[in-house]
């Protein structure tokens, strides 16, 4: 186990809490930067202005069911408004980062007295990393949807990903803006932010800067980035084009930028044919949407 009195302790082998009782006191922090990994626990105990931020890894509590209610009150104060940054609870710095693509912390109740929080994307009912027909029918077949106060407090496995505790509207809108189902492991992804800014313009085409920034824990070395544009490339900087079919561009780097390290950027210029105001389009960042 684990006593966290003050300041933050950063957890990078899982083996490091010991399986016994995790007590993370007020003002104090516990970071798991654990990868998508794993770790289990005896009893997590989070003190009302403490803070547990699960990463991309997951906990699983043994004795989690005499705790249901205070995790569900620490998971709504880590989720805040919905950008998961909250002060304290338990929250995920991954999910923050990811927010524009609808990632989330979800938590399961395996009915044996034990219970998993997680990282996760809404739509995954039984947090097993993907988003496919078995969480579908958990929606539409627990009975949940619309049925308001008169169905209980709802759950996350119920579609509850709102953390309001009914499944409605909201939870449905967060399901399909994920656009995760039968997309595979949410959990292979590069959390990456690409940018893009017209540096000038004259009467027939442009100058642009695209910049992308590695929002992850971890180093990306080599890239792929395709984008529809509705203009002539004509040249780019720090970068090089091994595709272009009609309007679509595939970009790769050179070596001054092949590497983006955690938390770095990197950027490469274009100049292109076509009227000022035109930007990328359907970018995708190693095959995924960003």
């Amino acid at each position: 186990g684990m006593v966290v009195e003050q300041g933050t302790v950063i957890v990078r082998n899982a083996s490091a809490l010991g399986g016994g009782v995790v007590d993370v006191r007020g003002g104090a922090t516990l970071v798991l930067d654990i990868g998508t990994a794993g770790v289990d626990v005896a009893s997590l105990l989070v003190a009302t202005t403490g803070k547990v931020d699960v990463g991309m890894g997951r906990l699983t509590i043994s004795d989690g069911s005499a705790e249901v209610a205070t995790i569900r009150q620490r998971l709504v104060a880590g989720r805040m408004d919905g950008t998961w940054t909250g002060s304290s609870g338990i929250l995920s710095a991954a999910a923050a980062v990811a927010a524009v693509r609808s990632r989330s912390v979800g938590w399961l109740d395996h009915g044996d007295g034990s219970l998993t929080v997680a990282f996760a994307a809404p739509g995954d009912t039984n947090l097993d990393g993907t988003v496919d027909v078995l969480d579908v029918a958990n929606f539409v077949t627990i009975g949940k949807y619309n049925a308001g106060d008169a169905g209980g407090v709802a759950k996350w496995a119920d579609g509850d990903f709102t953390y309001d505790g009914l499944v409605d509207a909201l939870d449905l809108s967060e399901f399909i803006s994920s656009g995760l189902v039968d997309a595979g492991s949410y959990l292979d992804e590069t959390l990456v932010a690409v940018g893009y800014r017209q540096a000038n313009a004259w009467s027939s085409g442009f100058n642009g800067e695209v910049t992308i920034a590695n929002q992850g824990a971890t180093a990306i070395s080599g890239w792929t980035l395709e984008f529809d544009l509705a203009a002539s490339i004509t040249s780019v900087w720090t970068a090089t084009i091994i595709s272009h079919v009609a309007g679509h561009y595939v970009i790769q780097p050179v070596s001054s930028n092949w590497t983006i390290a955690a938390g770095a950027s990197v950027s490469f210029g274009l100049q292109a044919s076509g009227p000022a105001g035109t930007a990328p389009r359907n970018r995708k960042f190693n095959g995924i949407a960003v």
